[in-house]
């Protein structure tokens, strides 16, 4: 498209940047609102959306959170349905601890959680606990 001069408008980024982050390949989706952006086209929800959900998906907290405070500090989205989905896989693959440090964080910058937020973070408190009790228990039969 861009050989035959062909300018992309919100709905080819929307479908390309969507497709990217379905297959796993976030990281050049990210690079395609990055260029957007400079051309000055806002990414609506659904982008946004890919790409927190694509980075969730890789089990890539970091760049997830990044992107959800970028969005946040630069176009004022505070999409909650992102938010949980980083919030779920947060529990999944890191500890609860620096997840409420996290959460604290999103809360101070204009995030709300709610019941569905909740309910993420007491299962990973759970899984936390849990840990804790197997790891209690080994040690006392090692003792």
């Amino acid at each position: 498209m861009t050989k035959k001069n062909m300018k992309l408008n919100l709905t080819a980024y929307k479908a390309i940047i969507s497709c990217l982050c379905r297959v796993k390949r976030t990281l050049e989706a990210e690079s395609l609102l990055e260029e957007m952006v400079s051309l000055g086209i806002l990414p609506d929800l659904e982008i946004k959306r890919a790409l927190i959900n694509g980075y969730c998906e890789e089990n890539d907290v970091g760049e997830a959170v990044s992107l959800l405070k970028f969005f946040a500090k630069e176009f004022q989205v505070y999409d909650t349905e992102s938010y949980n989905s980083m919030v779920k896989v947060f529990c999944e693959v890191c500890n609860v601890a620096e997840l409420m440090e996290l959460q604290d964080k999103l809360v101070k910058i204009g995030f709300v959680p709610n019941g569905l937020t909740c309910k993420y973070v007491i299962q990973g408190l759970q899984k936390d606990m849990e840990l804790y009790d197997d790891i209690l228990d080994r040690s006392m039969l090692e003792a």
